[in-house]
């Protein structure tokens, strides 16, 4: 079973995202000061996200693959844990299944941190060039 790849996923949202906004960033401009009359939080929806990609980007800085030894081989013990969690969640009664998702989380985020020193850079730049973007939307 293969593993998630959370950062490779967010890379891969992240750049669908700026290669939509980017190139229609004036025609968004023109949707922005359209909508703010109709609806006014449009501009703390704005806000919310550079929040969050603010944080986001903290946490991914923070965040340093070598300095984990046998991060390897973590990785490999999670994805051997992911099976099992997968295979025994139908088996659970409902309300242990949160217990299993939660666990599920934390496997998706070590078994990915291997391929986090590939994309790190990238990401960081990618959330960096959204929230200019969507600063010039707020902006509008």
């Amino acid at each position: 079973m293969a593993a998630q790849d959370l950062f490779k996923d967010l890379e891969d949202a992240l750049t669908k995202f700026f290669d939509f906004l980017h190139p229609k960033i004036d025609d968004l401009k023109k949707v922005i000061v359209a909508l703010k009359p109709l609806v006014p939080k449009i501009v703390d929806l704005l806000d919310q996200l550079i929040s969050i990609l603010g944080k986001l980007r903290a946490e991914i800085q923070k965040l340093d693959p070598g300095a984990i030894p046998e991060l390897k081989t973590a990785a490999d013990f999670t994805n051997a844990v992911k099976v099992i969690l997968e295979v025994s969640k139908p088996l659970l009664p409902e309300s242990d299944r949160d217990d299993v998702d939660k666990a599920l989380e934390v496997v998706g985020v070590v078994s990915s941190l291997p391929s986090l020193g590939d994309v790190k850079a990238k990401l960081l730049k990618l959330i960096d060039d959204v929230v200019v973007d969507l600063n010039q939307l707020k902006a509008a």
